[in-house]
């Protein structure tokens, strides 16, 4: 039921309520006074009657009587009269049959009269004796007439009233709930966001007051949804573009807030991590099962994550851990707290650090490779001038030469000296041509086998000469390569090879495998360590590099056998064990299938 129709139905109610009340009260006032006033009217009518009829009921005029109480009786208001004398006889009597055949019963009070006649008598008395009574019967039918017209014109009156009252309170309503109508329905449009709508302003009282206060505060909350809209409007774009992972929790640690950035950080979607706890994202930092654990980590005072920050290991939805920096705020929200975190990937500085480290390593270890390389350049360039130069004086002098075998003797040590010097001075050189890109292959198609064998019967000598098997096992295959490089490439592997065995064998194999063929020369030397076999194709780089070393070289043999044999398209490998030997394997593309430019 709407509150018009309760207000108009209140009002119609109200009105009734009282205009039945004073219809009755009016009745109940009418009624009593017609019953006072027929009392009054018994009293001083029998009064009158005995009065009149006192000297003929003591004279004994019955014709007097009879003809007095024929002409009371014929009055419409009395219903029968009798006339007794002292002894009770029945002197004269007139009216009603009926009423005069019943016994005589004197009423006290019209309101206990059932027969609608009321029963009166008056005593006749002269000089304080009784000669007689008078009895009469008064018909309240008049009054009781008067009663009921009465009753049907306030019935009247009354539906009159109501009607009357009905209209009024339908004009009334309408006019009271019309503002507060038009009020329901602006608080139903705000209530749709419709924030700023006015309702008219009718006439000044109370209700017109009550609208112009209700414009007033849709305006001002217009005002504050936008600001509010707004404000919200630019938190959303600094957690969407926020480059950084932006995460809020309650003191459980609940996630409740999960931005793009995070999305993309941990590789959840915000409906998947919503509620649960930030444990999933971080379970090495936080691994407590208590229920307040966050609260107790963060303000324990162990912690450095308020606003400090730390580095942790968060963990993605795949499963992978990666570095991060995390730093939290907390905020009071009534009861409760509120975590706001802001995490970031440092995967990449993390590299970028290791980077750097390495980096800064690799520069000390080419600072300590240059430094033993200078080291080692002066003693090889130091060692054959030194008996170069020892042997000049024995020569200078023709009075002094030694005998022709002993000269024979110095010319061949001169001779190595020299060779040595000059291997110094091309590798130095191949490794500058390498390096700025001069160097050019003259690439023909050659025999595998008769590379191979040429190579190994230039330093067999030097084999036997330390006791040494080397055996050449290679295919007829065609080699599509720089004859003089692929010998340089080999010579420079089995040079090594014979530096450091001292026992055992040598093998050199050569076979065709696919579009590529494969050389192989492995020995019963030393062997490497593993730790040195990462850097034995780097420049300056040698196993030994003390100055007491018991063999020479510059440390560039094997950067420039591996890019000689990458100018050629192939690769190379090392394997070794200590103390059992070591097997470099290089690929070069075949004649048939190789590249020819």
């Amino acid at each position: 039921m709407s509150f018009r129709l309760k207000t108009i139905i209140g009002i119609a109610i109200i009105e009734a309520a009282l205009l039945l009340i004073l219809v009755l009260a009016s009745l109940h006032f009418l009624r009593t006074s017609n019953q006072e006033a027929m009392t009054n009217r018994v009293g001083s009518t029998m009064w009158t009657y005995t009065t009149t009829v006192k000297d003929a009921v003591i004279s004994g005029d019955l014709a007097t009587l009879d003809h007095f109480v024929s002409d009371l009786a014929a009055h419409e208001d009395i219903a029968y009269v009798r006339i007794r004398d002292a002894g009770g006889r029945v002197l004269s009597e007139h009216g009603r049959t009926n009423l005069l055949a019943k016994a005589f019963m004197k009423d006290a009070d019209i309101i206990d009269v059932e027969d609608g006649v009321f029963d009166a008598q008056g005593e006749i008395m002269e000089g304080g004796i009784g000669f007689g009574r008078v009895e009469a019967g008064f018909s309240l039918d008049y009054m009781e007439q008067t009663i009921v017209e009465a009753r049907k014109w306030f019935a009247f009156i009354f539906f009159i009233a109501i009607l009357l009252s009905a209209l009024f309170s339908l004009a009334l309503g309408a006019y009271l709930t019309k503002q507060l109508s038009r009020l329901r329905m602006a608080s139903s449009k705000i209530s749709k966001g419709q924030f700023g709508y006015q309702v008219p302003v009718l006439g000044s009282d109370e209700l017109a007051e009550t609208s112009q206060a209700f414009n007033e505060m849709s305006i001002r909350l217009g005002k504050l949804y936008q600001e509010v809209r707004e404000r919200e409007l630019r938190t959303h774009a600094i957690l969407n573009t926020a480059i950084n992972a932006i995460i809020t929790t309650d003191s459980r640690g609940a996630i409740q807030l999960f931005n793009p950035a995070a999305e993309k950080i941990f590789g959840y979607r915000v409906e998947e991590v919503t509620g649960q706890n930030l444990r999933v994202l971080m379970p090495k930092l936080f691994q407590s099962e208590s229920e307040g654990y966050l609260t107790d980590y963060l303000i324990s005072g162990n912690s450095k994550a308020i606003s400090v920050g730390q580095e942790a290991c968060g963990q993605r939805k795949d499963g992978t851990f990666f570095p991060i920096e995390l730093a939290v705020g907390k905020a009071k929200l009534g009861n409760d707290s509120l975590f706001v975190g802001v995490i970031q990937d440092i995967t990449e500085r993390k590299v970028a650090e290791e980077a750097l480290v390495q980096a800064k390593i690799d520069a000390e270890q080419s600072n300590r490779l240059k430094s033993e390389f200078l080291s080692m350049m002066s003693h090889e360039l130091r060692t054959p001038l030194t008996v170069i130069l020892g042997y000049l004086p024995l020569l200078k002098d023709e009075d002094k030469l030694p005998v022709p075998s002993k000269i024979a003797g110095i010319a061949e040590d001169i001779e190595s000296s020299g060779n040595h010097l000059l291997t110094l001075i091309n590798d130095l050189l191949d490794i500058s041509k390498i390096e700025a890109g001069k160097i050019t292959l003259d690439r023909q198609a050659r025999s595998t086998d008769e590379v191979v064998n040429s190579v190994i019967a230039t330093l067999r000598p030097a084999a036997d000469k330390k006791g040494l098997s080397l055996e050449g096992r290679a295919d007829t295959s065609l080699v599509f390569a720089d004859e003089v490089r692929i010998k340089q490439i080999l010579i420079n592997l089995i040079g090594n090879a014979i530096k450091f065995t001292d026992q055992g064998s040598i093998t050199v194999t050569a076979c065709r495998k696919d579009a590529l063929v494969e050389f192989s020369v492995m020995d019963t030397g030393h062997g490497i360590p593993g730790k040195d076999l990462p850097s034995i194709f780097e420049k300056f780089s040698q196993v030994d590099s003390s100055s007491t070393r018991r063999t020479g070289g510059t440390g560039l043999g094997l950067a420039i056998t591996k890019l000689l044999v990458e100018l050629h398209g192939g690769s190379i490998n090392v394997a070794s064990t200590p103390g059992e030997g070591t097997e470099f394997i290089f690929t070069i593309p075949n004649a048939k299938d190789g590249p020819h430019g």
